[in-house]
């Protein structure tokens, strides 16, 4: 790891705690260095990786996927701060502002992942490419590969992303767009089996068994439940806030709360 990234990571971490610790001030402190370190320092630091030849086969092939290495990762630091940054907004009640700041949210890792196959399966893709190109314009459009996209098109990262959004919106007293928005986030990653449902702690690197405790950490759907839950019963819609209570009691059969709204929607 660089200076600038340790730099940086170390100021992130600190902004979250003092958020963790209700000290937004600081946070917000934290968070504009983090901006500061990330544009002035991360930006031209030097990409370190363990072998020289990780990134491709080719010298070619190799310099282009660090770059595209190197700019996935400013694009994913970029994303993290305006996450940090649009919670804060969130917190001080600037709901346009936080908006704003997720849809700013644009990342790609696998671009670099296909550029730093390399060798002759990265010139068997050029050689077909170019033989596409010949074809129709739409044939060209779905070759294409985008260099960022947003957060919400990614598996992992939808259900987060519309959890946001939900709770935003509930902030704007919009219960049935919030309610839309927090259903639609239990949709992107429905209840699969095998790799499927481990679909976060794959990404993290956690896919031996026996990480419950992370796996929940991971997993966000009780927390996105109770909150469809919950804008369902301010929509007079108390059948299907109980479904959705009813999702996150294994998980929060402790929480005296939970069994409050079921015994509301069983009133209502």
């Amino acid at each position: 790891i660089s200076r600038a990234e340790y730099r940086f990571f170390c100021l992130m971490y600190r902004a979250r705690l003092s958020v963790a610790l209700r000290n937004t001030k600081a946070a917000k402190k934290d968070a504009k260095n983090a901006m500061e370190v990330l544009e002035h320092e991360l930006r031209h630091a030097p990409l370190l990786i363990p072998n020289p030849h990780a990134a491709g086969g080719s010298k070619n092939g190799s310099k282009s996927a660090e770059e595209a290495l190197s700019k996935a990762l400013h694009g994913q630091h970029h994303a993290m701060v305006n996450v940090l940054k649009a919670y804060l907004e969130y917190a001080r009640q600037n709901v346009r502002k936080a908006m704003k700041l997720l849809t700013l949210c644009q990342f790609n890792l696998a671009e670099s992942r296909s550029q730093g196959d390399g060798g002759k399966e990265g010139k068997e893709e050029e050689k077909t490419k170019s033989k596409r190109k010949g074809s129709a314009a739409d044939d060209d459009a779905e070759d294409h590969v985008l260099t960022d996209f947003h957060p919400a098109q990614d598996e992992a990262c939808a259900p987060l992303f519309f959890n946001n959004l939900g709770c935003i919106h509930f902030m704007m007293h919009k219960p049935n767009l919030a309610a839309y928005y927090f259903q639609r986030a239990l949709r992107s990653r429905p209840l699969e089996s095998g790799k499927q449902s481990h679909l976060l702690g794959g990404k993290a690197g956690l896919t031996l068994p026996g990480v419950m405790a992370t796996r929940h950490w991971l997993d966000r759907r009780p927390e996105i439940a109770y909150n469809a839950g919950l804008q369902m019963l301010m929509c007079e819609r108390p059948a299907a806030a109980f479904k959705c209570f009813e999702q996150c009691a294994p998980v929060f059969r402790t929480w005296p709360r939970l069994w409050i709204r079921l015994a509301e929607c069983c009133l209502e």
